[in-house]
């Protein structure tokens, strides 16, 4: 849901980013999944990441900002707005340009894809870069409507498909969160537990 902010907390070879970029759709243990080991590697960020952004004051304080039934599906829906504001901030929080790391970031994934084992997650990647899914996500709108079909495709509707209206009401404040957020400015500070240099954290 938050590729492009997985994405810029990856390493910069190909397998650990496809890694990182499928890392929500790699259920269980990880020692149950046949995966190379840089790509098992950037799942393993990708849950780092995750926890580490989850238990953060300030996302605790964005998740709080939201009231009623909403409240609960809140971090759902700042997965997705966070990449939002990413993109809205890229020249903040990246040197280089965003057409170029998208392009890079790309290229890496679709390289290192055939070693993805399940033909179900390897066609949803194909997907997002071939539409772009990514970019998508500058447009307040489109942010919405994507929060609106995750809610269509659980079993339940947990209120996502009518958090739209919370999300323009509480925009500028969510905004400051995000730039206030210090999990996204420096890799270091996101992953804090990375030992060694293949890229692995403890599972």
């Amino acid at each position: 849901m938050n590729y492009l902010g997985h994405l810029y907390l990856a390493d910069m070879d190909a397998e650990h980013r496809l890694g990182n970029l499928m890392g929500d759709w790699v259920k269980g243990p990880l020692d149950r999944h046949a995966l190379p080991p840089r790509i098992m590697a950037g799942v393993r960020r990708h849950r780092q990441v995750d926890s580490n952004s989850d238990q953060h004051p300030i996302m605790r304080r964005a998740r709080a900002r939201f009231s009623g039934r909403h409240r609960r599906v809140a971090g759902i829906a700042l997965d997705v707005l966070w990449d939002h504001f990413l993109l809205r901030h890229w020249p903040v929080r990246s040197e280089g340009s965003l057409d170029a790391f998208l392009a890079g970031c790309y290229r890496d994934v679709l390289n290192a894809l055939p070693a993805c084992p399940d033909h179900h997650t390897r066609h949803r990647i194909e997907r997002i870069i071939q539409e772009d899914w990514i970019r998508r996500y500058a447009e307040l709108s489109n942010v919405i409507q994507a929060i609106s079909r995750i809610g269509l495709r659980l079993s339940r509707d947990p209120g996502l498909h009518d958090i739209g209206s919370q999300l323009e009401q509480l925009y500028p404040a969510l905004e400051q969160d995000f730039l206030e957020f210090p999990l996204l400015p420096g890799r270091d500070q996101a992953i804090p537990a990375l030992t060694g240099t293949d890229g692995s954290l403890p599972a």
